[in-house]
């Protein structure tokens, strides 16, 4: 079995991912990232169940954004390019090479979900507008709950039926007039 660790300097402006082999003491670097100032260390790393690839966020690029890389650091692929940082990825259905995750969009003050595809294509919002959008997936990505709030709003719990991208009304839980 390999294992991977993260390394980072003191100052924390140097951040690697080592792929090692325990049993032997050999370690290569799967991916640096470094910052004049500061790398964000977070736990936002998620290794795709193909043994190939992992996706994590970062803010590299000014804002905090979802990557998928291989292993081997042939491919690297930036998935969300709003200008918006992404606050939680929700799932990943590896049978569809579909991630939902949830985006401070179109304020950094809301949240809402997205779905795109793992190559970084056809992002698109499930849910929209102002306000803050909390999702739960279920294990098949065929339904979720919406647990929606504002500052107008008590929260209203809905349930909708997932086809891929598209989610549809399937009832209201919860109502909090």
């Amino acid at each position: 079995f390999r294992r991977v660790l993260f390394r980072s300097n003191r100052h924390q402006n140097d951040l690697r991912l080592m792929l090692t082999d325990p049993a032997s003491g050999n370690a290569s670097e799967m991916y640096r990232e470094q910052n004049k100032y500061y790398v964000e260390i977070n736990d936002n790393w998620q290794f795709l169940k193909d043994g190939k690839s992992y996706l994590f966020t970062s803010e590299m690029n000014g804002f905090n954004q979802l990557y998928r890389y291989t292993v081997d650091g042939k491919q690297k692929i930036q998935i969300t390019k709003q200008r918006a940082d992404i606050a939680d990825i929700n799932g990943v259905d590896e049978k569809n090479r579909l991630v939902y995750y949830t985006l401070a969009w179109p304020t950094p003050m809301d949240r809402n979900l997205f779905v795109s595809d793992l190559d970084g294509k056809n992002a698109r919002p499930i849910t929209q507008g102002t306000g803050w959008h909390r999702v739960e997936l279920n294990d098949n990505f065929t339904q979720l709950y919406d647990y929606y709030s504002n500052i107008n709003t008590p929260q209203v719990v809905s349930l909708y039926d997932l086809k891929k991208d598209k989610a549809t009304l399937n009832k209201v839980v919860n109502e909090n007039k």
